[in-house]
């Protein structure tokens, strides 16, 4: 079995090549002490089904009161490296809660519609669709709109009337008398601006 290289030697990646092969990367025993704090923490996290409040809150109970006695800070800190090795359940619970919603709702709907309810169907399918999530696929970024430079080039007979029409004072777009005939994409080469 391969071990990937890393450029850094931090505590994930000492832990992440211990599970990969235990024989060729033993553990310090501080490493080791973390190592079973992190297995606690996801125990915690999966067995006992607690949220991250209260595993913290544990984490910095007493040792006598069965914590471990850390800060808030370290706890928190040792709370997000046990997401990072063993998987990242906070982000998969919240989706399977609101899918969960959504059956709810649904369901909701479904009866109140069949008892004649109108105004409990109507709001159960509001929340219904307060669930659904949103596609973004043909969103456009405003934040990528301004990393691109557009420039519009004009031709020069347009160019012209425009400043015919600005010396007057007044320009009225509505009764120009043009068309637009075609577009074609700059190739970054500038006209000449007269």
């Amino acid at each position: 079995m391969e071990l990937a290289k890393f450029t850094k030697n931090n505590l994930l990646q000492r832990l992440k090549n211990n599970y990969i092969d235990d024989e060729n990367n033993k553990l310090e025993p501080a490493d080791l002490e973390k190592k079973n704090l992190l297995e606690k923490i996801w125990g915690l996290r999966v067995g006992n089904k607690y949220h991250q409040q209260d595993i913290i809150a544990i984490l910095m109970r007493p040792k006598h009161r069965g914590g471990e006695d850390l800060s808030r800070t370290t706890a928190y800190r040792y709370y997000n490296l046990s997401q990072q090795l063993f998987g990242e359940l906070d982000v998969v619970e919240i989706a399977a809660e609101k899918a969960i919603a959504r059956a709810v709702f649904h369901d909701i709907y479904l009866k109140a519609l069949k008892n004649g309810d109108l105004k409990n169907a109507n709001k159960a399918y509001e929340n219904y669709m307060k669930h659904i999530p949103e596609d973004m696929s043909d969103r456009i970024d405003p934040e990528m709109l301004k990393a691109s430079v557009f420039r519009q080039v004009l031709p020069k007979e347009v160019k012209n009337m425009f400043k015919k029409a600005a010396e007057r004072g007044v320009v009225d777009l509505m009764f120009i008398d043009a068309e637009d005939v075609e577009w074609k994409e700059s190739n970054g080469e500038d006209e000449d601006d007269e």
